[in-house]
């Protein structure tokens, strides 16, 4: 192996976090060849300098903080090849002291502010659940919540 695919995928590592398939991205782009790529990033694997683990729970807690939902979650760290399910979604979740109930709160409360006054309340449900399920939450878990935000 080239030393400079290596040192390449710990200069990147430096500035900031990836995950195994990203960094892999990153050092193709870069010019690097595949054999070269998967020996720099096995190798930084295994000096520990790369840890999907806390990839993962970084992630999450980063989209977690943005407001979205479990869907996009999942979504998300499938399109990064990235392993994960409901358990640790619901443990990101925890960590956090956020439930997607009040994250669907706070999205309803903030866009209902910015929603025009002279529409209807059926109409004002309508944008607020589109919002809310573009950010990956349940609509059924939504309806109720929105519709006592928009009552009140």
């Amino acid at each position: 192996m080239k030393n400079s695919a290596y040192n390449a995928a710990i200069k990147l590592l430096s500035k900031r976090d990836y995950s195994r398939f990203k960094l892999s991205e990153k050092l193709s782009s870069k010019g690097f060849s595949s054999t070269e790529i998967d020996e720099a990033v096995t190798l930084v694997i295994e000096k520990k300098f790369l840890q999907e683990d806390n990839y993962i729970a970084g992630r999450l807690r980063s989209l977690i903080l943005k407001n979205y939902g479990h869907h996009y979650l999942e979504q998300k760290l499938l399109s990064e090849h990235l392993e994960c399910n409901e358990q640790l979604i619901d443990h990101a979740y925890q960590d956090l002291g956020i439930s997607p109930e009040q994250q669907i709160i706070s999205i309803a409360e903030k866009k209902l502010r910015s929603i025009s006054s002279d529409l209807s309340k059926i109409e004002k449900m309508g944008k607020l659940l589109t919002i809310i399920q573009n950010k990956g939450h349940s609509v059924s878990m939504a309806k109720p919540l929105v519709s006592l935000l928009i009552d009140s």
